[in-house]
């Protein structure tokens, strides 16, 4: 599910080489200024945007900021246009897009299930990742679309010898 948010956030994950988590607020924002984009925090802003090559985001709690910083990264890189100017339903799908790889990216593919393994309690998980019970809910269902997919049987039959 959303596999290609999922590839992009594996990209991202090896070409910084991230393997820390919850991942450092001042890292993700380095991601951004290598993309050539800036970061403006607003007190009075009740939902993050992006607007031209800066990312808005409202003044709150490191995890929702973690979340809401690296999914407006993903529209920033991966859509283009104004969202005012789109069908709701393409912008629906990129809302969603830019959630998985938000998800994917804060709690990546294989490092997030092995945490499963050991915890799956959606508060303990949420502190390790550093981003909100939601969102680990979320990420759930994630791992559930790409076990039902198939997607974790398919990787493992490429290393059958």
């Amino acid at each position: 599910m959303y596999y290609n948010m999922l590839n992009k956030s594996i990209y991202l994950l090896t070409e910084y080489q991230i393997f820390d988590y919850p991942i450092d607020k001042d890292t993700i924002e380095q991601i951004i200024l290598d993309k050539n984009l800036k970061v403006a925090t607003l007190k009075n802003l009740s939902a993050a945007l992006c607007i031209d090559d800066t990312i808005l985001v409202p003044k709150s709690q490191n995890n929702a900021y973690r979340e809401d910083i690296v999914h407006e990264l993903g529209h920033a890189c991966y859509h283009v246009g104004n969202s005012l100017l789109k069908d709701k339903i393409i912008v629906s799908k990129q809302e969603q897009q830019a959630n998985a790889f938000a998800a994917y990216f804060l709690m990546p593919v294989y490092v997030f299930e092995e945490a499963m393994k050991y915890c799956n309690d959606n508060y303990v998980l949420a502190e390790e990742f550093g981003v909100t019970v939601s969102f680990v809910k979320f990420r759930k269902q994630l791992t559930e679309a790409l076990i039902y997919d198939g997607y974790f049987n398919e990787l493992l039959k490429s290393y059958d010898y």
